[in-house]
């Protein structure tokens, strides 16, 4: 589901030496995770009509069982599960997409 993206880009995706080491958790409000899913919500084509929102009312209703959801890991409460960036700062976007890892910067 839309959820189920969101939480993981929110925990920070999988550590994956193929992907790019910048990817760092977002640390989403569940309400900001919310207004996240209406945004995206609102670009499905209206070619889709009624499927459209049908599926959109499937995924509200399994939006409270989210197996990626983490808050700990999000927020940076709980770290073991891939957090190797550290926590985003909001105020200096430019110092994002820096992996760290055993001491050794990556850009």
């Amino acid at each position: 589901t839309l959820w189920d993206v969101m939480d993981h880009y929110n925990k920070g995706g999988v550590p994956n030496p193929n992907l790019d080491g910048g990817m760092q958790r977002l640390g989403l409000t569940e309400a900001e995770i919310e207004d996240m899913v209406s945004f995206m919500a609102s670009l499905t084509s209206a070619k889709l009509g009624e499927f459209g929102k049908q599926e959109m009312a499937r995924q509200q209703a399994r939006k409270n069982v989210r197996p990626e959801r983490d808050t700990a890991v999000a927020t940076g409460k709980k770290g073991d599960l891939g957090d190797l960036a550290p926590t985003p700062d909001r105020a200096k976007p430019a110092a994002f997409g820096v992996l760290v890892r055993k001491g050794t910067s990556y850009d």
